[in-house]
């Protein structure tokens, strides 16, 4: 028998993940907050619970029960034999105090698993239809509340300190205390940074309300909200001029968007990758069934954890550097994307302190329809003598 600790999410029931409206149509035993759960998430309770389930399901609202009254709940409920689903607002890992629950289950012996849930701050950024990181703005989300006499703020933590940063900031648990949060952040943000209080978002009644440091204090006060409300702070919420994610750029490429690369320009990327260090990218150039007979090595890297291993020794050489000879270059076509790409390159690094060059000959096989390109390279040293 199990405790399942669940994130119900924000409020509303179809924001509730699949795992846990299972969870908790299989558990006879249900204990939420009433208070911070509406009681559409647990009306299914124990619908699907097994055939040896008691037929009085047992949904119990832990609202006006303290941390011992809670755990001789779960502990009655697995000793009869059957599962408990333990519902919290939001996700579990976020002020769900479920670190001492699990903790007392440890000292019972009694096995738990947890199901995170939709955040709030995740609901109000929805409701808004905003980002809360945004490209040169801020890349940054700091989730806190204020202290308060359940819990105090360990040092560094205070808001003076965190705003600092200038990051996007979700406030829990702390609309009571607005104007403590004004205070403390009005000289790091400025007195028109947008503000936002989220009143029971996702719920039938929710409410938004948008102001700034310089006024959302009384916005809030002739709302008459004061409590279940996130509050957040940022440059982000109003931003409308930033900069495009480089994410999505037609030349931003990587692992699952490779360039297109016209056979010519294929060994001059090759080197690009090799001089930048990115090994992950030079890999993914090799086709699966690739044989690389490398410079340095006398062993062919025949497949991808060869390959890394081989990167890996060459890149962490000091100062090192591919240099193309150009001139050399010659792009033989053999099918409709094949070629045979043949030339010379230079590989500088240095050798006990001394910069050295040593010049070598390769042939690229590639295929420009596959995906991994690379089919065969070949790259030898050119002896001294010859140069």
């Amino acid at each position: 028998m199990t405790v399942h600790f669940i994130g119900a999410g924000p409020g509303a029931a179809d924001l509730i993940t699949v795992r846990g409206r299972d969870l908790i149509r299989r558990s006879p035993v249900v204990l939420y907050a009433g208070s911070l759960v509406p009681p559409g998430i647990v009306a299914e309770a124990g619908t699907e619970a097994p055939g040896d389930a008691p037929r009085d399901i047992r949904v119990i609202d832990t609202a006006a029960m303290n941390l011992d009254q809670i755990i001789d709940q779960m502990k009655a409920a697995i000793e009869a034999g059957h599962d408990v689903a333990r519902v919290h607002s939001g996700d579990p890992a976020l002020y769900g105090a479920i670190a001492e629950q699990m903790r007392r289950l440890d000292a019972l012996g009694i096995d738990y698993d947890v199901t995170p849930g939709v955040p709030a701050y995740a609901a109000a950024a929805a409701a808004l239809g905003t980002e809360l990181t945004l490209p040169g703005v801020s890349q940054t989300v700091i989730l806190t509340r204020t202290s308060v006499r359940s819990s105090g703020m360990p040092a560094g933590e205070d808001l003076a300190t965190l705003g600092q940063s200038g990051a996007t900031i979700a406030i829990h648990l702390s609309v009571n205390n607005l104007g403590f949060v004004v205070r403390e952040l009005a000289p790091h943000y400025g007195a028109d940074c947008p503000v936002v209080v989220a009143y029971r978002v996702s719920w039938p009644d929710e409410r938004i309300i948008r102001g700034t440091l310089a006024d959302i204090r009384d916005k809030v006060k002739a709302a008459d909200i004061t409590r279940t409300a996130l509050i957040l702070v940022g440059r982000v919420l109003d931003a409308g001029d930033f900069d495009d994610s480089r994410l999505y750029a037609a030349d931003h490429h990587h692992v699952l968007r490779p360039p297109v690369i016209k056979a010519p320009d294929f060994p001059a990327f090759w080197a690009d990758c090799v001089n930048q260090g990115r090994i992950d990218d030079l890999i993914a150039l090799y086709h699966e069934g690739a044989v690389l007979m490398p410079t340095f090595s006398p062993h062919a890297a025949k497949n991808r954890e060869e390959l890394r291993s081989y990167f890996t020794l060459l890149s962490s050489r000091d100062n090192l550097y591919v240099k193309l000879h150009e001139k050399t270059l010659d792009c033989l076509r053999t099918g409709e994307q094949s070629y045979v790409i043949n030339g010379i390159y230079d590989f500088k690094f240095s050798v006990d302190g001394t910069l050295q060059t040593f010049p070598s000959r390769f042939t690229f096989v590639i295929d420009l329809g596959e995906e991994s390109p690379i089919l065969h390279h070949h790259s030898s040293q050119i002896p001294r003598t010859l140069t």
